[in-house]
């Protein structure tokens, strides 16, 4: 009597191993899109303390006063005084922290709040960044740009002018008293040719065009003829604005 066995289905090791890899790419898969979003977040709060520190160092900027041009350079103890984490400003000015266009600004190293890089500040009269200060307003010993820049990226920037009675009168243009130049007025019609007839005399010439406004129209001139007289001169052609003519007389 033959015996009869019952089958038995299970994994192979072929199906365990591939089992085991897809698996270990799933969880490589999840845990790079983890370390993404955790270190985009942590780039986004480096930014936004990097922001918050520069405001801080441009309202600091701004405290202190302006400065003339006849200040001497700063001293150590000024700029120690100036660029540490208290609210003592100490009496260094505006116009002292002044470097020339090709020249970079003070740059320091600060760790505050989690936050570790190279602060830079940089003040100067060239306004629009072109490596020099030749251009409208520039050079002007009133009127300074402020940089702040983190890790050699520009943070904020700004402009500031001194005490209204240091400040020098601009006279290159006049924005408040500006006066438009009058429209051109309008111009009529020429005058007609002479009549060339005979008895009945010669119709006059016509009048040149008017002028470019539509009003008032051009007139056409008048007619000069023999004997009994030339007749009236066509009217003056029409403007640039579709001004219609007007017979002569």
């Amino acid at each position: 009597m033959r015996e009869q066995t019952s089958g038995q289905e299970g994994f192979t090791l072929i199906d365990a191993t591939i089992t085991l890899l897809v698996s270990v790419l799933m969880l490589y898969t999840l845990h790079s899109g983890t370390q993404t979003s955790m270190s985009a977040r942590r780039a986004s709060e480096r930014i936004y303390a990097a922001h918050l520190q520069g405001m801080d160092f441009m309202e600091r900027v701004r405290k202190i006063p302006f400065g003339q041009a006849s200040d001497p350079t700063p001293t150590a103890a000024q700029l120690q005084e100036f660029f540490d984490d208290d609210d003592d400003l100490g009496s260094i000015t505006l116009t002292q922290l002044k470097v020339s266009p090709t020249a970079s600004g003070y740059q320091f190293k600060m760790a505050s709040k989690g936050l570790i890089g190279t602060w830079e500040l940089k003040v100067t009269d060239d306004l629009d960044g072109d490596g020099n200060n030749t251009g409208p307003r520039e050079g002007r010993s009133d009127l300074l740009k402020i940089e702040i820049y983190f890790e050699g990226k520009i943070m904020f920037q700004s402009l500031r002018t001194s005490d209204p009675s240091f400040t020098i009168v601009d006279t290159t243009a006049d924005y408040l008293n500006a006066v438009p130049a009058p429209p051109t007025p309008p111009v009529g019609g020429g005058s007609g040719g002479s009549g060339n007839g005979g008895n009945s005399g010669g119709s006059g010439g016509s009048g040149s065009n008017g002028g470019s406004r539509t009003l008032p129209p051009g007139g056409g001139g008048g007619g000069n003829g023999s004997n009994n007289g030339g007749s009236g001169g066509s009217g003056g052609g029409a403007g640039a604005d579709r001004a219609p003519g007007r017979g002569g007389e």
